[in-house]
């Protein structure tokens, strides 16, 4: 009888981190597909609109959309037939992957050896996260949640596996197809036989051999994953180099990416869409905090061990977050720095400190009883179960900003107004939206922060081609969209720029014909001291060959 109430008293706790989770995260469902990758991924790609033969061929058979996911591909078709076209059901879907994902982080917890109310503190620490929403909201970031539900379910199969009973071998055969399924879903899984095995050895107390041979296949496929990835992310143009060259750019960006996510962690209330890239000064304030983060984290356990405090649980919490974080670190350069989806895995890690750090608190009284009086306070646990509801506000917050590709990007320049990204796409969905002028303003404020880049300049002209458009019906979107693909393959020429400048011209497009000028006075050094307009066509001569 008291076995049962104990597990009833379990499942009461399940269902309050699902019933909070939901009423945190609904905030998200009420939204539309969004102009990042929603739009080419899902509502342009006919592909994934229903289930068919050549459909999930196509998602298997090749890399598509800069990787290579096609299960996140796959449970599109699911929605393609169930509601097709409607945001709604695919964030809905969303939302069911993460809740299940959330219940299995609670019983792994469970299984790890935490109480139910610690288990319940850190798992809300990890649901309710702010960071957490642009996985969540984001209907395309389904590769995220669906790669936290498979490669939970792996990982319980594996324990289970450890347990005496039948099918030992069918469950870790099952576990290695979950976990290749969630490769198949997102690469970050690759991580996932790291963590198992930091999680036997430093909670479960397994000897390291046993472990290594039962982690084995599935350590060998990640490393077969991990060698296909450069590969992968250099055909699809997702690498790129270093801000600062050399093998001592490469250590300054991870110094820094590491002191991103250490703030974010800290202040979770600053999240964005996108982040701006550091300037040199920031990468090296960066590095040095970062690195420094480090040092006081190996420190602390020096001294810790030093006065021999039990505390190999809470270093194997810690080193599960960097190590879920190092494919994210930068040691190969991602297009994209840093993002708040990249911190998933990671804060598995975190939020088990968490409930570490409740559960010692709530054992503190029969460590007093002892003699021992190092024992944690018991107001521990209320302290943080405090900061959740901070936690959950934000949440709510970050999760209207997802509803639609404005409110989207408004909050991202809002946050991070120098993303030079986040100001580009603001302009592109404001230049759909009808709004030609507010789109110049913000291609503008991405061309100051970045002054050589085409898409700023195309989308500059772009946008006030279509004001110029607005007192000349006869001037078409198309017609607009043409005229910008030949400014930008004649940018560099100025000869065939003052000749388009008074095509321009003659055709009273002046707000258009102003950006050329501004293109040549800012990168054409002037031959005379007469107007640009006015002055006669360059003459350029041909290169000996």
């Amino acid at each position: 009888m008291k076995k049962q109430k104990k597990f009833r008293s379990w499942w009461l706790f399940a269902t309050l981190v699902c019933a909070l989770t939901i009423a945190f995260m609904a905030g998200s469902l009420n939204g539309e597909f969004l102009n990042w990758d929603d739009d080419r991924i899902i509502v342009n790609n006919p592909r994934v609109h229903s289930f068919s033969v050549a459909n999930i061929a196509y998602a298997f058979g090749g890399l598509a959309f800069e990787s290579y996911q096609p299960l996140h591909l796959v449970s599109y078709m699911i929605d393609g037939h169930l509601w097709p076209g409607n945001a709604l059901g695919y964030r809905a879907h969303n939302l069911a992957l993460y809740l299940g994902a959330v219940l299995l982080l609670f019983w792994l917890f469970k299984r790890i050896g935490l109480g139910p109310i610690s288990a319940t503190i850190g798992c809300l620490f990890f649901a309710l996260a702010p960071y957490r929403v642009e996985s969540v909201a984001w209907i395309t970031g389904r590769k995220d949640v669906l790669m936290l539900l498979l490669a939970l379910g792996s990982w319980h199969l594996y324990l289970s596996s450890f347990e005496e009973g039948r099918f030992l071998r069918s469950k870790r055969l099952c576990s290695l197809f979950l976990f290749v399924a969630a490769l198949l879903s997102k690469s970050s899984a690759l991580v996932l036989p790291a963590m198992m095995l930091i999680v036997d050895v430093a909670f479960f107390k397994r000897p390291l051999k046993r472990s290594l041979i039962a982690a084995s296949p599935f350590a060998v496929i990640a490393l077969a994953f991990a060698a296909a990835l450069p590969m992968i992310w250099s055909r699809a143009e997702m690498v790129r180099q270093p801000i600062s060259p050399g093998f001592t750019g490469r250590i300054a960006l991870v110094g820094w990416t590491v002191s991103h996510y250490m703030t974010t962690l800290l202040w979770p209330f600053g999240t964005s869409p996108m982040y701006a890239e550091p300037t040199a000064d920031e990468l090296i304030r960066g590095m040095i905090v970062g690195y420094g983060t480090i040092f006081l984290f190996v420190l602390a356990f020096y001294f810790a061990r030093k006065k021999s405090l039990h505390i190999g649980k809470s270093v194997g919490a810690i080193v599960l977050f960097f190590v879920a974080l190092i494919p994210f670190l930068n040691f190969v350069p991602l297009y994209f720095l840093a993002a708040d989806r990249y911190l998933l895995l990671p804060t598995i890690g975190v939020s088990l400190g968490v409930g570490l750090i409740c559960e010692a608190a709530q054992r503190s009284q029969d460590i007093r009883r002892t003699g021992n009086r190092r024992g944690l306070s018991r107001a521990t646990p209320v302290l943080l179960s405090a900061l959740i509801p901070l936690y959950a506000v934000a949440t709510v917050t970050e999760a209207r900003a997802w509803t639609n590709s404005e409110k989207l990007w408004r909050h991202a320049v809002s946050r991070q107004p120098k993303s030079f990204y986040a100001w580009i796409k603001l302009g592109e969905t404001l230049r759909k939206s009808g709004r030609p002028s507010e789109s110049a303003e913000a291609y503008r404020a991405a061309q100051r922060i970045r002054p050589l880049s085409p898409i700023a300049l195309g989308g500059v002209f772009w946008a006030e081609l279509l004001v110029d458009a607005d007192n000349h019906p006869s001037v078409s979107h198309e017609l607009a969209e043409k005229l910008t693909y030949r400014f930008l393959a004649i940018a560099n020429n100025a000869h065939e720029l003052i000749d388009f400048a008074r095509y321009l011209r003659k055709q009273q497009l002046t707000n258009a014909s102003e950006v050329v000028l501004e293109r040549l006075t800012a990168y054409v050094k002037p031959v005379n001291s007469a107007p640009i307009s006015e002055r006669k066509p360059l003459r350029w001569r041909r290169p000996a060959p």
